[in-house]
């Protein structure tokens, strides 16, 4: 018997290392004409991989980010040392390449990218997936672009918070190190499903590690991105959604998303990178960072005028009208935003996209319509210290931009709440729109002194640039830094 398992073993070793060659080949070829291209590197286990993902499709998230990045019509080309469970559209396409391995932990992937370590699980391809040579046979690779989840088999073999976080600090500072041209977008790791055994003790070691992982990607600097996963798959009261989710967004066995469930996050990945991919940089180096048009700077920035951006389209937003600083709040209906009722309404201002808009025409009859409107925010992020704003115009009429404002802080746990009045003024004065910047550009950066951390904002529009049926703005960005 023992012989038989060592002959088995020479055997599936050796035709491990013939599909790596013949991987290498292939990939050496399509490598030869991508000098014009963005290379993607898609890192994890196997959510990466596409496990479980029924519709034949496969290939998980990354049939729809293949999907999206076709019709941006972008030059792009995923890379990886593995085609395991990639669809046959991608692998007709030659963008089949990726390094998600099933059942992987945070430090066999680290492991790999400079050495060659085999963990239980799917094989590693030869390992050195980045730095190459050393009998790997293949190059190194420089990504422009890594999108990296990782943590879920870690959390699952009970890890400690500070092995958790051990690990993934020594993975990103090793790009931070090896590869400081990439732009790294890190993904919180999803919850575990409602039918999953032992769901609930996970699932608060996985936001304990979210939130620790959204202070650390914060703090890398421009060239790391977090993309938050684990909200796709939560409801708005933040229970973790089952498999009569009227979405069908949901985690098929408790561990790995639904169809629909990878379908949005290849969405969720796609609005992150989308802004550097339109772009069309041919590498990593030309990258810009904070620069280009509108619609590209407010998605792709993590940082504007030396300030972190606070909001992002992840973060709980609502209506605010007929209320004044100090007073209560009054939240606002359906009819009171969007030029035909609803299709216009608050999260708009924090999409990313200034080509769509917030529209907001509340009045009480003694003021100008959208006067005393404007949004309660309550950042993903948790507590910050904001001391920054910025606004993007709207799409049309510019009598309708905000020119005064003020913004408020709360700590209340009843904050975002109709009738709540626990607020502090951090800011009262100009918009940044004094000067018409023209139709879905940015004003004026604003910045005021504060030093104090709320968790909730509530910013009211006090004058729009003249007398007309509504306010309106593009986007809205807090600026500061997230709290100590």
């Amino acid at each position: 018997m023992i012989v038989l398992r060592n002959s088995h073993f020479v055997e599936v070793r050796r035709v491990q290392l013939m599909k790596v060659y013949l991987l290498v080949l292939a990939f050496a070829l399509t490598l030869a004409s991508a000098s014009a291209q963005v290379q993607i590197m898609c890192l994890g286990d196997s959510i990466t991989k596409g496990a479980v993902d029924p519709a034949p499709s496969m290939s998980g998230y990354r049939a729809r980010l293949f999907e999206l990045l076709n019709q941006s019509q972008v030059k792009y080309l995923f890379v990886g040392c593995t085609d395991n469970n990639s669809s046959p559209a991608m692998i007709k396409a030659g963008q089949q390449f990726h390094n998600g391995y099933g059942s992987w932990r945070i430090d066999s992937l680290r492991a790999n990218l400079d050495g060659e370590q085999q963990p239980w699980g799917d094989p590693n391809m030869g390992g050195y997936w980045l730095t190459g040579g050393t009998g790997a046979l293949r190059q190194p690779v420089f990504p422009d672009i890594v999108l990296l989840l990782a943590g879920t088999n870690d959390l699952g073999q009970n890890a400690s918070e500070s092995v958790l976080e051990s690990r993934m600090t020594d993975l990103l500072t090793w790009f931070q190190t090896n590869r400081p041209k990439s732009q790294v977008f890190v993904g919180t790791v999803p919850p575990r499903g409602p039918d999953k055994d032992g769901h609930e003790q996970y699932n608060i070691a996985v936001t304990a590690f979210n939130t620790w992982l959204t202070q650390e990607v914060l703090s890398l600097g421009d060239h790391f991105h977090l993309v938050d996963l684990y909200a796709l798959f939560v409801d708005g009261s933040g229970q973790v959604k089952g498999s009569d989710s009227s979405d069908g967004i949901f985690l098929k066995d408790g561990i790995h998303p639904s169809h629909n469930g990878y379908v949005a996050m290849g969405d969720a990945w796609f609005k992150e990178i989308g802004p550097l991919l339109n772009l069309a940089p041919t590498s990593a180096s030309t990258l810009p960072t904070n620069s280009g048009s509108a619609s590209t700077a407010v998605n792709k920035a993590t940082t504007v005028g030396g300030l972190q951006k606070i909001v992002s389209f992840q973060d709980a937003v609502q209506g605010v009208k007929l209320t004044v600083k100090g007073g209560p709040t009054i939240l606002t209906v359906d009819g009171d935003y969007g030029g035909s009722g609803s299709d216009e309404p608050p999260g708009n201002a924090l999409d990313g996209d200034p080509t769509t808009k917030y529209f907001c025409h509340a009045q009480n009859g003694t003021k100008d319509p959208g006067v005393d409107t404007g949004l309660l925010i309550t950042p993903k992020i948790g507590s910050s210290v904001v001391t920054g704003i910025q606004f993007y115009t709207g799409n049309d009429m510019p009598d309708r931009d905000p020119v005064s404002i003020t913004l408020e802080g709360s700590n209340d746990s009843g904050a975002s709440n109709e009738g709540c009045k626990n607020f502090t003024l951090i800011y009262e004065g100009k918009s940044g729109l004094d000067s018409d910047p023209d139709r879905g550009n940015a004003g004026l950066q604003i910045n005021f002194p504060n030093d104090v951390a709320y968790k909730t904002y509530r910013l009211l529009i006090t004058k729009t640039r003249a007398t007309t049926d509504a306010t309106q703005y593009g986007e809205v960005i807090l600026l500061g830094k997230p709290a100590p």
